[in-house]
């Protein structure tokens, strides 16, 4: 005999409406104290990309050692055991540059503080404080922005390409397409040369899509100082949670 188990009814979420007059609209708050948690908050991004590449490089270095030597492990197995490594790796190479993404982020909002300690706390409102981090947002872009309105990527490319933030995103990519290009060339059923070719054009070409996504993300912080719409704006804003207490 079965007995049907009577389905439990979900109730709907009530929730109560808050009175914006509730809220005291004179609250203080210390500039200096939040700059320096946004520091700190920037300084953690940092250590926890660094903690991410040293997991992966310590990986690489246990495990491709082991494949390499490991004689009773056939060159197929080896070669799809490397191909998830570059996947892992492709993967991380994401999580870097969404690191990357908040610091850049983090860096405008310091400063915005450091304009704010000079602004009459009288003026410490939404639109103001929003107002400042665009203008800071807007003065280290305009030198990229030409005559007719439009980006000049290459020359934002070029200056960008040499920090130590691009560089962090340029070896792990370099290092894990080569990985996965290594995979790929020993799990492949052709002639040799024409395997080590796929390998490194593939590898070649996610290469070049992890660059194109980590320039274009950069971009996307920059890209109200040239379309002006406040949902490209709010793509930076929505990320410096620690304004969003204040206003």
């Amino acid at each position: 005999m079965c007995i049907k188990k009577k389905k439990k009814e979900l109730k709907d979420f009530k929730y109560t409406k808050v009175d914006p007059n509730i809220f005291n609209k004179t609250v203080d708050f210390d500039i200096e104290e939040m700059y320096d948690r946004v520091v700190a908050e920037m300084t953690a991004q940092q250590t926890k990309r660094d903690q991410l590449l040293m997991i992966y490089f310590a990986a690489l270095a246990f495990i491709f050692p082991s494949l390499v030597s490991a004689g009773d492990i056939s060159w197929s197995i080896s070669g799809w055991a490397f191909i998830l490594l570059g996947v892992v790796g492709f993967l991380f190479s994401l999580i870097t540059i969404r690191y990357r993404l908040y610091k850049e982020v983090y860096w405008h909002s310091c400063r915005t503080l450091s304009v704010m300690m000079s602004v009459d706390k009288c003026h410490w409102k939404k639109e103001n404080i929003q107002g400042i981090l665009y203008q800071c947002i807007c003065k280290k872009f305009k030198k990229y922005i030409k005559e007719d309105r439009k980006v000049n990527v290459i020359k934002f490319v070029w200056d960008n390409s040499f920090s130590s933030e691009t560089l962090y995103v340029i070896i792990l990519a370099i290092i894990s397409n080569a990985v996965l290009a290594s995979g790929l060339s020993l799990v492949l059923p052709f002639v040799l040369w024409l395997k080590i070719l796929i390998g490194v054009l593939f590898g070649l070409a996610v290469f070049i899509t992890t660059m194109i996504i980590y320039f274009h993300s950069l971009l996307s912080v920059y890209k109200v100082c040239v379309l002006q719409k406040e949902e490209f704006f709010n793509t930076s804003f929505g990320n410096a949670w620690f304004f969003h207490f204040y206003v």
